[in-house]
């Protein structure tokens, strides 16, 4: 009975000695390093105008970002296809077009321009260039992106590195954006209309610290 006894508070003290190390950890900055942020949500619910303004934000204060973001292409009053942006020199090119002479794999009603996404993303997305690259954001890991070999190959590459990654992904997405949401290193945030707007602030900090 008393062997028992000495168990129980054994066990105890050491969740007890855990807790303490793990709040320690936190006092002194040598958590877990979580260098990815995925963010994930609804078609629609604000994640590249939440992605532009941590961009912002991160540029005030000094930090060298890469990447791009993908931007709706309306004509008529209608969305007539999807564009890929640079951050850093507004570069723009096509990424998928309702009526598109360019051939290439659809989704939907949409046409793939791989050979326009490419030329513009694979650039920034070499090892020479992230040298130099505190944070790099990608908005988005999907399902057009993803057509492209070239793209997949350096996505995989890049986050088996310590590289800091903000990035949106779709909330049910290929095998490879699921095991990149469950990797070690990730942290998945939900975006919604109820808090795309606090986020901000929340994200940039978060990146600051891996970055520091």
């Amino acid at each position: 009975m008393l062997g028992q006894y000495c168990v129980v508070i054994f066990v105890q003290c050491i969740s007890c000695l855990s807790m303490l190390c793990f709040c320690l950890d936190i006092m002194s900055g040598t958590t877990i390093k979580r260098n990815i942020i995925l963010l994930t949500g609804d078609p629609g619910c604000g994640k590249t105008t939440l992605v532009q303004k941590v961009y912002q934000a991160l540029l005030t204060s000094q930090v060298k970002v890469e990447g791009f973001y993908t931007s709706e292409v309306r004509a008529g009053g209608q969305r007539s296809g999807f564009d890929v942006v640079l951050l850093n020199d507004g570069g723009r090119g096509p990424l998928a077009r309702v009526a598109s002479t360019v051939p290439g794999p659809k989704v939907g009603k949409y046409t793939v321009d791989l050979k326009s996404f490419e030329s513009l993303v694979q650039p920034i997305l070499t090892p020479e260039k992230l040298k130099v690259c505190q944070v790099l954001i990608l908005d988005e890991i999907g399902k057009m992106e993803l057509f492209s070999k070239q793209f997949e190959s350096s996505i995989q590459r890049i986050f088996q590195t310590s590289q800091v990654i903000l990035a949106t992904v779709p909330t049910r997405g290929s095998y490879l954006v699921e095991q990149l949401k469950t990797q070690a290193g990730s942290n998945l945030i939900q975006v919604h209309h109820g808090n795309r707007d606090i986020l901000v602030e929340e994200i940039k900090n978060k990146l600051l610290l891996q970055i520091k």
